[in-house]
């Protein structure tokens, strides 16, 4: 068997810390962050602060594992692909900071003090869309029961629900006749 790089321990780096991380990314991702708007003992505006906190936690775990990732590119002799991977890495954890989580942090501030914040313009695409398909994946009943800037928390937060429940039922279903 021949070896890739120049230790054994640098081998594991290699493999370990990207899988690492994919996992970091999956479970938080996919799995914490829509688990939070699911549960009904959690009212909105206490979600979307933690998911606040988790996501700032996970933006210093993310520069942590790319400094594991450097180190590891360092030490084994930095080849084109490796290196253009980590510098592109790199730029996104960079912009996370700077671009992302300042507006992140400004609706969930807005929620958090009970407003309503401004509709994000890929929230406006994806409601067009949606609209405009009788049956659509995204689609959340008839268009008079669409959340508007103008409802209450309480309405948004009851149709919201009704949503999720329709997916997750949607998915228990699917799920059910594969079996």
């Amino acid at each position: 068997m021949t070896r890739t790089f120049k230790s054994l321990l640098v081998d594991i780096a290699h493999l370990l810390v990207p899988v690492l991380w994919l996992g970091l990314l999956i479970g938080v991702s996919f799995i914490a962050t829509p688990a939070k708007f699911v549960a009904t003992s959690l009212t909105l505006p206490i979600a979307v602060d933690v998911g606040r906190v988790t996501v700032a936690l996970f933006n210093e775990i993310e520069w942590g594992m790319f400094a594991l990732l450097v180190i590891a590119i360092v030490l084994s002799g930095p080849s084109p692909f490796a290196s253009g991977a980590t510098v592109v890495i790199g730029i996104c954890l960079i912009l996370q900071p700077i671009w992302l989580l300042p507006v992140m942090n400004g609706r969930i501030a807005d929620i958090v003090a009970g407003g309503t914040p401004p509709r994000s313009s890929s929230a406006l695409h994806r409601r067009r869309r949606s609209q405009g398909r009788r049956a659509g994946r995204h689609h959340m009943g008839p268009v008079s029961e669409a959340i508007t800037p103008h409802d209450d928390q309480e309405r948004r937060d009851r149709l919201v629900m009704k949503h999720h429940c329709a997916v997750v039922e949607k998915r228990w279903r699917k799920n059910e006749t594969a079996i």
